[in-house]
């Protein structure tokens, strides 16, 4: 099996110096919704849902005063219907390990629920049929696990256009931190619903919307 490979680049298409984030959701939708797309996709798949992302991002400017910029996943999901079977929660933490018994979930006023992870431990504790969307630096973005007989982890760049099959999660984590360096990151871990596997324990329950 082939272990990387190749698309047209976001910055192609309408709005898509910026549009990193919504191209990585809707690929993380792709795989864990219902619509028969499985990773890697097909150029046709890839195209559609780097079409929808630009439209997305086009809502997503003419909703702030027509300013071009990256947006939070917050936003994001607010512009975009997702699927009834996925879920999302966000996350958030440092690129370091974070020091043992550091919180690790709040849910704020708005019962929006978020996940407090180091980036190793977010990206250690992937499961099958789960992605996480990581935005640092300017950028976002994602890294996959569908569920299969081996639960490969592939690692996708919008910008570059690039999904790659990777090893294990330490050249995961290696290949994040060097496509987006820095000490902090945000993020979206997206699941899908009733899959024992992909359904987040007791700290990221909390909703998004």
């Amino acid at each position: 099996m082939d272990d990387h490979f190749i698309y047209p680049s976001q910055a192609t298409y309408p709005h898509g110096a910026t549009m990193c984030t919504p191209a990585c959701y809707l690929l993380a939708c792709g795989m864990l919704g219902d619509y028969g797309v499985r990773i890697p996709p097909t150029r046709a798949q890839m195209d559609v849902i780097m079409t929808v992302a630009s439209r997305t991002q086009k809502i997503l400017i003419e909703g702030s005063n027509q300013q071009e910029r990256l947006f939070s996943v917050y936003h994001v999901l607010e512009a975009i219907e997702s699927p009834t079977g996925v879920g999302a929660t966000e996350v958030m933490g440092t690129v370091d390990a974070l020091p043992e018994g550091f919180i690790q979930g709040f849910e704020d006023d708005g019962d929006r629920g978020c996940i407090i992870r180091d980036l190793g431990t977010a990206v250690r504790s992937l499961r099958p049929n789960q992605a996480l969307l990581v935005t640092a630096h300017h950028h976002t973005t994602a890294l996959l696990r569908p569920a299969g007989e081996d639960s490969a982890l592939w690692h996708f760049d919008p910008m570059v256009a690039r999904l790659l099959r990777l090893r294990n999660p330490e050249e995961a984590l290696q290949l994040i931190t060097t496509t987006i360096p820095s000490k902090e990151y945000a993020g979206l871990l997206v699941y899908q619903k009733g899959d024992a596997r992909s359904t987040p324990g007791s700290l990221s329950t909390g909703r998004l919307r």
